[in-house]
C-alpha cells in the first residue's frame, strides 16, 4: 500500500485573505478560464491509487506522483511532499510549450508553503557552500526534459541566496543557448529580496513574463496582501521561438554520461516538486532510462502546494493586485478653443491652480472656468480650494515642500519617506499642524489600495522600502495613503509601542538624517531650523551660559578662551540645555533606536552601527561616576550624549531626558512667541514646547509661501506672513490647506496679475 494512503486525511483549514483578483488557493477567481493548465491539489482533483491529479483545463495534461513509496500527505486543501519526490505531466507538455511560443508570454500563478530551508536539502557538487550560494535552486515547477536536465524551458524555485528568496527563470532567444543554459539553468533570472519569503507560511506567488520582454515576480505577504513587483525587467527581452519542443532529436555531450554524447528525441514535461529529469530511485545512479545526472536528484522541494495555473498571457498587474495595482493619475487631455476670450480673472485662476496643483493646464480647462467665475464673485480663497482637491496638490505641491524639510540636505530630490507621507496625510485629513511634532500617529499605505511591502519591522522600521516603492509604483498619495495611530519603534526582535511619539520629530526619516552619530545636537538645530525657519545662526547668543553645555566642548580652543566666549558658546549656550529632550535616541544600523526598547550593549562597547542594541550610560572609567555618585537615570542616556569626557571634564552629564529652552529672554520671547511651558521632559513636550510657539505658524506660512509663490519671502512679505500665521491659527484652525489658500491668492504671490 502506498505510504500516502495512511496518512489521507480531510480537515478544515482557513484560506488565507488576499486582495488580488487572479485566483485563490481553491483555483476560484477572475482569471481561471484563461488558464492553459490548472492544478488544485484537493482530495477530489487527485486518484489516491494512481497518483493522478487532474488538470482542470480544458484538453487537460494530467500529473503523476511517480514515487508513490515516499511519504506525501493529501489534506482536505492541499497536498503536502514530505519527502523529496516527481510529481511530472503524463504526457509531454506540448499544449504550454505551443501556446506559449505563440504568445511569447507567460505567467505562473501558485500558492504554496515551503517547509524546509533549501541548503537543508541542497547538497550537491556545483554549490559553494563555503560562500553561502547554491547554483541551483529547488523546484517549486520546472518545464523541461525527462533525460536531459540542461534542455530547460522555465521554472519558479526556491533558492538560497545567504537566506530564502524565490527565483524565476525563462528561456527567450534574448537571454539563453545551450552553452548558458548547460547545468539546467539561466544566466538571466529573476529573485526575490530574502525577507519576502516566508518559511511555513502560505504564499501566493506568481513569475510573470510579457510579450515586450518585461519580467515581474510577485508574492503575498504576512497579512495575504499581494505585493510587487520586486525585480523586473532585465535580461527577459527576446521573444519564446527557442523553447524547446517534445519531439526534437538532439545530441547532447553530458558530463554526467559517461557513455559521452547521447542522441535522443526531447520529450518535454512539465513537473513539480522537481526537475522533470530527476531519478525515480534517488538511491541509485540509474533508473528506468532516465538521465544519469549526479545533480536533479538535489533539487528536490518539499512543503504544502495548494493550488497551480500556467497561463500562456501575462497577467496585468490590476489582476494580480487588485485595488492596490499602481493607479497614475491620467493626464487631463483637454480641446482648446481658439476663439475663448481670455479675462483677467482666467488667468488669475489659471496661476492659482498651477502653483496650487504644479501642474499646467491651459487657461481653457472648465475648472479654470469655475474658479474665474469665483474670482469674479470675490472669492478667490474658495477659488483656490478647488484646485487643492487636484491629486496634484498633495503629490507634487506638498511632497516637495515636506520632503525639503525631511532630510539633511534639504531638497526635494529625496525619495518619498514616512516623513512626507505623514505631512501630505495631515494635510489631506486636515490634522490640526500642531499634531505634526506632537501626534502619536503615522502614515503609510493602505495595504489594499496599493500593493507594496509593508512589514512594520522589514519595510518601515528598519528600512524606506515601504515608501520607496510606494513612490515607484506612481501611487496617487492622495487616495492610498491611511492614518496609524500609535507610532512603532524597532526593539531589535518586534516592533513595540513608541515609548516618546511626537510626530516627524520620531519619524525614521528625521532621525535618519539628524540622530546618527554625533550628540544630537542636530535634532535640536534642524527642529528650529525646519519648524521654526531659524538657522542656529539666527538664534546664537554669546552671552549665554556655560552651565548647560556639554562636556566635549573645549573651553579654550586653540588655547583661547576668549575664541570660546565668543564663537562657540553663542551657539552651545542655546543648543545644549535643549538636546537632553533626545537623552535616549540614536540612529545607527538602519533603525531608531530608544534605549528603554533595545538591548543595552556592553560598557566601552564599540558596535552600535551593526547591532540590534545602543551604548547608554556613561563609560567605566568616566571621571563623572566619581563626581556625580547619584546619576539617576544615567543608565538610559545614550552613552553619545556624554562623550569626549576628558575635553572638559567639568561640563554638563546628561543625566535624563529632561530640558531647558534658554532663548526665553526678550529678544526670544519677542522673536520666537512662547506661549507654553520652556522646559519638559522628551520629545513630546519638547514639540509641543516648538508647535505651540508663534513663530511655528510663522514658519509654516514661510514654507507654504515659497512653495506657492515660488520665491523665499522677502522683508516687504513679512506682514503677509504675520497675518497669514495669526488666521491660520484662528480662522485656519491649524488646517494646513487653509496656508495654501490664503497665501497663493495675494498680491504677493500672484504679483501683477491682481
Amino acid at each position: 500500500m502506498p505510504r500516502f494512503q495512511r496518512l489521507l486525511t480531510f480537515c478544515l483549514t482557513v484560506t488565507v485573505p488576499s486582495a488580488a483578483l487572479a485566483l485563490d488557493s481553491n483555483g476560484n477567481g477572475s482569471t481561471r478560464d484563461s488558464a492553459i493548465s490548472l492544478y488544485v491539489f484537493q482530495p477530489a482533483n487527485i486518484e489516491a491509487a494512481t497518483g493522478i491529479i487532474r488538470d482542470l483545463a480544458p484538453n487537460p495534461l494530467n500529473l503523476q506522483i511517480l514515487r508513490p513509496n515516499a511519504l506525501y500527505n493529501i489534506q482536505a486543501d492541499h497536498l503536502e511532499i514530505v519527502e523529496p519526490n516527481i510529481i511530472r505531466s503524463v504526457a509531454s507538455a506540448d499544449k504550454i510549450i505551443n501556446a506559449c511560443k505563440a504568445s511569447n508570454a507567460m505567467t505562473i500563478e501558485m500558492w504554496v508553503e515551503s517547509r524546509t530551508p533549501s541548503e537543508k536539502l541542497a547538497n550537491h557538487e556545483d554549490d559553494d557552500l563555503a560562500a553561502g550560494t547554491f547554483k541551483q535552486g529547488l523546484r517549486f515547477v520546472s518545464l523541461a526534459d525527462t533525460y536531459f536536465k540542461e534542455f530547460h524551458n522555465f521554472s519558479l524555485q526556491q533558492f538560497y541566496n545567504m537566506g530564502d528568496a524565490y527565483r524565476g527563470t525563462t528561456r527567450t532567444t534574448g537571454n539563453s543557448n545551450n552553452l548558458e543554459n548547460r547545468n539546467g539553468d539561466y544566466v538571466n533570472y529573476l529573485l526575490s529580496p530574502r525577507e519576502n519569503f516566508l518559511l511555513g507560511k502560505k504564499q501566493h506567488v506568481y513569475l510573470v513574463r510579457t510579450a515586450g520582454g518585461v519580467a515581474r515576480l510577485y508574492n503575498s505577504d504576512e497579512n495575504g496582501n499581494d505585493t510587487g513587483p520586486f525585480v523586473a525587467n532585465d535580461g527577459f527581452n527576446g521573444n519564446f521561438s527557442n523553447w524547446h519542443s517534445s519531439g526534437t532529436n538532439v545530441t547532447y555531450d553530458t558530463p554526467d554520461d559517461s557513455s559521452g554524447s547521447v542522441t535522443r528525441a526531447l520529450d518535454m514535461r512539465l513537473a513539480i516538486g522537481n526537475e522533470p529529469s530527476g531519478l525515480l530511485d534517488i538511491s541509485k545512479p540509474t533508473a528506468g532510462g532516465e538521465s544519469a545526472s549526479k545533480h536533479s536528484r538535489h533539487w528536490p522541494w518539499v512543503g504544502k502546494i495548494y493550488m497551480m495555473a500556467i497561463y500562456c498571457r501575462a497577467l496585468t498587474e490590476a489582476e494580480i493586485l487588485g485595488s492596490g495595482a499602481p493607479r497614475l493619475v491620467p493626464p487631463n487631455l483637454l480641446s482648446i478653443d481658439i476663439n475663448s476670450r481670455i479675462t483677467t480673472s482666467m488667468q488669475q485662476a489659471q496661476t492659482i491652480y498651477e502653483r496650487i496643483v504644479g501642474l499646467r493646464t491651459p487657461v481653457t480647462d472648465p475648472v479654470i472656468q469655475q474658479m474665474a467665475e469665483l474670482i469674479d464673485q470675490g472669492n478667490s480663497f474658495a477659488a483656490a480650494g478647488i484646485a487643492t482637491q487636484n491629486p496634484g496638490f498633495l503629490n507634487i505641491t506638498v511632497r516637495d515642500m515636506a520632503a525639503k524639510m525631511s532630510t539633511r540636505e534639504e531638497t526635494i530630490s529625496t525619495s518619498l519617506n514616512d516623513f512626507t507621507a505623514t505631512m501630505i496625510g495631515a494635510v489631506r485629513d486636515k490634522l490640526d499642524a500642531r499634531t505634526l511634532l506632537t501626534g502619536n500617529y503615522f502614515y503609510m499605505a493602505d495595504p489594499t489600495k496599493a500593493a507594496v511591502p509593508s512589514h512594520a519591522v522589514r519595510d518601515l522600521l528598519t528600512s524606506n522600502r515601504h515608501y520607496e516603492s510606494l513612490q515607484a509604483g506612481g501611487f496617487d498619495l492622495a487616495k492610498v495613503l491611511v492614518r496609524k495611530d500609535g507610532q512603532r519603534v524597532f526593539n531589535g526582535t518586534v516592533d513595540v509601542a513608541h515609548p516618546d511619539p511626537a510626530g516627524l520629530l520620531t519619524s525614521r526619516a528625521f532621525m535618519a538624517a539628524h540622530a546618527v552619530a554625533g550628540t544630537n545636537r542636530r535634532l535640536v538645530e534642524y527642529t528650529f531650523r525646519e519648524f521654526l525657519c531659524t538657522p542656529i545662526d539666527r538664534w546664537s547668543n554669546s552671552s549665554g551660559s556655560d552651565a548647560m553645555i556639554g562636556r566635549d566642548v573645549d573651553r579654550f580652543p586653540g588655547g583661547s578662551h576668549t575664541k570660546f566666549t565668543s564663537n562657540c558658546r553663542s551657539c552651545h549656550s542655546q543648543m545644549d540645555p535643549l538636546r537632553g529632550a533626545f537623552a535616549y535616541f540614536t540612529f545607527s544600523n538602519g533603525f531608531a533606536k530608544h534605549s528603554f526598547m533595545v538591548p543595552r550593549l556592553p560598557a566601552n562597547a564599540n558596535n552600535e552601527d551593526t547591532s540590534m542594541g545602543m551604548l547608554a550610560g556613561l563609560k567605566n572609567n568616566d571621571p563623572a561616576l566619581t563626581n556625580l555618585p547619584n546619576l539617576g537615570n544615567v543608565s538610559f542616556v545614550a552613552t553619545k550624549m556624554n562623550h569626549n569626557e576628558q575635553v572638559f571634564p567639568n561640563g554638563r552629564v546628561i543625566t535624563d531626558n529632561s530640558f531647558q529652552n534658554a532663548t526665553i529672554d526678550t529678544w526670544g520671547m519677542g522673536y520666537f512667541g512662547w506661549r507654553g511651558p520652556t522646559a519638559g521632559r522628551g520629545v513630546k513636550e519638547f514639540g509641543r514646547m516648538v508647535s505651540e510657539s508663534a513663530q511655528y505658524s510663522k514658519c509654516l506660512a514661510q514654507r507654504v509661501f515659497a512653495s506657492v509663490c515660488k520665491r523665499e519671502p522677502q522683508s516687504f512679505d513679512q506682514s503677509l506672513i504675520t497675518t497669514a500665521a495669526k488666521e491660520f491659527e484662528t480662522d485656519g484652525q491649524y488646517k494646513l490647506d487653509y496656508l495654501f489658500k490664503k497665501i497663493v491668492t495675494t498680491t504677493n504671490c500672484l504679483g501683477e496679475l491682481r
